[in-house]
C-alpha cells in the first residue's frame, strides 16, 4: 500500500518532502505536536529490502487543510465555511486512492 503522503504529493504535483515539510509546519501553527501524528513505514526497494520512510496518519479536517492550502490560523468557522473545493477535492483523493502510485 502506498502511504498516504506519497498520494497526497501526487495529487498536488510536490515532492514528498515539501508535503512533509508543509505538515510539520501546519501542526505546529495549530499548537499539535508532529509525534501525535507521525510513523515511520517501511517501503520496499527494488532490489530488494527497504528503507524506511516517515508518514503521518491526519484525520480527515486536517488534511482537508492541508490540501486546500487553508489559512490555519483562521477561525474553526471560517474553515467549515469553504467547502467550496471540496468535492473536487474528494473527486481528486478518490481518483488517486484508487490509481498505483506513479513510478519514478
Amino acid at each position: 500500500m502506498t502511504p498516504f503522503l506519497w498520494r497526497i504529493a501526487d495529487l498536488t504535483g510536490k515532492d514528498h518532502k515539501h508535503v512533509l515539510s508543509d505538515v510539520r509546519k501546519m501542526l505546529g501553527d495549530l499548537g499539535f505536536m508532529c509525534a501525535e501524528f507521525s510513523a515511520y513505514v517501511r517501503i520496499p526497494m527494488p532490489r530488494g529490502g527497504f528503507r524506511q520512510e516517515e508518514e503521518f496518519n491526519l484525520p480527515k479536517d486536517l488534511t482537508f487543510t492541508l490540501v486546500l492550502g487553508y489559512d490555519v490560523k483562521r477561525s474553526e468557522d471560517d474553515f467549515y465555511s469553504v467547502p467550496a473545493n471540496v468535492k473536487r477535492f474528494v473527486t481528486a483523493i478518490r481518483k488517486c486512492a484508487t490509481s498505483p502510485r506513479n513510478s519514478a
